[in-house]
C-alpha cells in the first residue's frame, strides 16, 4: 500500500477511534449534570455552519474536477446541514435570545429541525452512494438515487398525520419524537452498511461519510441518552456532532497536504531530473567545444602544410592563419558562456586585444548581449579591420589610436570604427580579400551593410545590421 495511502488511513482511524473512545469514556457520565454553559448551542450551530459551508465548497471543488454527481449530491447535503445549522440557531432556546427562541414560540421547534437535520444526514448520502455505485462515472442522476432524498419529508408528514404532533411534552420526549429519532438512527445505519458494501474500495472520500456518519449517529445517540440540557452526554453530543460535521473537511485537509507533498516531491524530481540533463548537455557542450578546437587547429595545420608546399607567399600564409585564430578567439568566447550570448564589448576586445591594448583602444558602448551567429560575423569584422589598421593605418605606427562605438536600437545593431593619430589615409586603388570578407560576412550574417570611408586623419568604418536569432 502506498505511503500517502495509508497515513490518509491512519487519518481516519485517529478521526474516528478518537471520536469513539472520547465517547466511550464518557457515556457512563452521560446522565451525569455538567457545568452550564450558555454559548455551547451558538458555538456549536456557528461551527455547524461554517464547516458545512466549506465542505460544500470543497466538494463542488472536486465534483468540477471529474463530474461525478456522487460528489455533487454529497454537496448539496452540506448546503442543507449548513442551512438546517442557520435554522437550529434561529429556533433553540438561548441560542440568540435569553431563555427562548429568537423565531417561533413553540418550545419544540428546535425538535423539529433536529429531526430534519438527522434525516437529512442519511438522505443526501444515501443518494450520493447509491448515484455513485450505480453510475460509476459521468453521467445523469437516477430515480433511483434521487429516492432517498425523501427521507427527510418523513418527520414532516409524521406530524400532518398525527393530531398533536408535539415532540416534546413537559420537558419529555413524545412517543412520536422517540419514532422518528429511531427511523434516523435505522436510516443512517443503513446508509453506512451501503457505503461500507458498495464503495469501500472505489474512492477514500466514502470512508470518511461514513466514518462522519458514524460519529452523527453516536452523537446523537449520547445526546438523547442524556435526556436534558448540559448533562455531560448532552455537551459531548453536541462536541461530537461539530466534529462529524468537520469530518470530510478533515479529509480534503489530509488530502491538500498529501497533494502538497506530491508536488514538493515531484518538484524535487523534476530539479534533479534537470540539474542532471544539464550536466549531461553540458558534458556534451564540452565535448563539442574542444572537437571544434582540435578540427580548427588540423584545418589551420592542413592549409598551413598545402600553402607552404605550394610556394605560398608567407605573408598570405600568415593572414589565413590569423583569421582562424579569430574564429577560435570567438569560440572560445562562445565556449564560455554555453553559446547562449555575448556582449558586444567581449567579442570586440577579444578580436582587437591581439593588435592594440586598452591605451590605444576606446570602447563605447557594447554592452548589448548578441546571439552566437551574429558575435561570430562581428569578431571576423573586428579582426579584418584590426589586421588592416596594423599594418597600413593607426595601429601601424605608435601614436595611432582606434576608437570604437557601439550603439543597439531594437534588432539592430550599429557598430562605428573610427582611426585617427596614424599615417595619412589614401582611397586604395582595388578593394582587397579583407574588405570583401568583411562586406560579405556583414551582409550574410547580420542582413546589414557596410560603410567605408578612407578619411584623410583615419579609416572609418560603420557596421550596421540586424541582430540574427538563429
Amino acid at each position: 500500500m502506498p505511503e500517502r495511502q495509508t497515513e490518509k488511513l491512519k487519518a481516519l482511524y485517529l478521526y474516528l477511534g478518537g471520536s469513539l473512545m472520547s465517547l466511550a469514556l464518557l457515556f457512563p457520565f452521560a446522565r451525569t449534570p455538567g457545568p452550564v454553559l450558555p454559548g455551547i448551542t451558538p458555538l456549536f450551530c456557528s461551527g455547524s455552519l461554517i464547516c458545512e459551508s466549506i465542505t460544500a465548497a470543497l466538494l463542488l471543488s472536486r465534483y468540477n474536477e471529474n463530474r461525478r454527481s456522487g460528489f455533487l449530491l454529497l454537496a448539496l447535503g452540506s448546503i442543507y446541514a449548513a442551512l438546517v445549522a442557520v435554522a437550529m440557531l434561529l429556533t433553540f432556546p438561548d441560542a440568540l435570545a435569553r431563555n427562548e427562541p429568537l423565531v417561533g414560540g413553540k418550545t419544540d421547534l428546535a425538535a423539529w429541525v433536529f429531526q430534519l437535520w438527522a434525516w437529512g444526514a442519511a438522505a443526501f448520502p444515501l443518494a450520493a452512494a447509491i448515484t455513485e455505485d450505480r453510475a460509476g462515472s459521468v453521467g445523469s442522476i437516477s430515480a433511483l438515487g434521487l429516492a432517498p432524498l425523501a427521507l427527510p419529508l418523513i418527520p414532516l408528514a409524521a406530524g400532518m398525520l398525527v393530531g398533536d404532533p408535539a415532540l416534546v411534552n413537559g420537558g419529555q420526549w413524545t412517543m412520536l419524537n422517540l419514532i422518528l429519532t429511531v427511523g434516523s438512527y435505522l436510516a443512517i445505519l443503513a446508509t453506512v452498511a451501503f457505503i461500507l458494501a458498495r464503495l469501500r474500495r472505489r474512492d477514500a472520500v466514502w470512508l470518511w461519510v461514513a466514518a462522519s456518519l458514524t460519529i452523527f449517529l453516536s452523537a446523537t445517540f449520547v445526546s438523547t441518552y442524556a435526556g436534558m440540557r448540559f448533562a455531560v452526554g448532552w455537551s459531548l453530543g453536541r462536541v461530537l456532532l461539530l466534529l462529524s460535521n468537520a469530518g470530510l473537511l478533515i479529509y480534503f485537509i489530509t488530502l491538500f497536504r498529501d497533494q502538497q507533498l506530491e508536488l514538493a516531491a515531484a518538484r524535487d524530481n523534476l530539479e534533479a531530473r534537470v540539474a542532471q540533463r544539464t550536466a549531461e548537455l553540458e558534458s556534451l557542450l564540452n565535448e563539442l567545444n574542444h572537437r571544434v578546437k582540435n578540427t580548427l587547429a588540423t584545418v589551420q595545420s592542413i592549409v598551413g602544410m598545402a600553402l607552404r608546399s605550394s610556394g605560398v607567399d608567407s605573408n598570405v600564409r600568415d593572414a589565413i592563419d590569423n583569421r582562424i585564430l579569430a574564429l577560435s578567439r570567438a569560440h572560445n568566447r562562445l565556449n564560455r558562456e554555453s553559446w547562449r550570448s555575448v556582449t558586444l564589448r567581449e567579442i570586440i576586445k577579444d578580436s582587437v586585444s591581439p593588435y592594440a591594448d586598452d591605451r590605444r583602444l576606446t570602447l563605447v558602448g557594447g554592452d548589448e548581449r548578441i546571439p552566437p551567429k551574429s558575435a561570430l560575423a562581428i569578431a571576423m569584422a573586428m579582426h579584418e579591420l584590426a589586421t588592416n589598421a596594423t599594418k597600413y593605418g593607426a595601429l601601424s605606427d605608435h601614436a595611432g589610436i582606434v576608437s570604437v562605438d557601439c550603439k543597439q536600437e531594437g534588432d539592430r545593431i550599429r557598430v562605428e570604427w573610427r582611426e585617427s593619430g596614424g599615417p595619412l589615409v589614401k582611397q586604395p586603388s582595388r578593394r582587397g580579400f579583407g574588405s570583401k570578407l568583411l562586406e560579405r560576412s556583414v551582409a550574410q550574417d547580420l542582413a546589414g551593410e557596410v560603410s567605408l570611408r578612407y578619411e584623410e586623419r583615419g579609416l572609418v568604418c560603420i557596421l550596421a545590421g540586424e541582430v540574427s536569432t538563429d
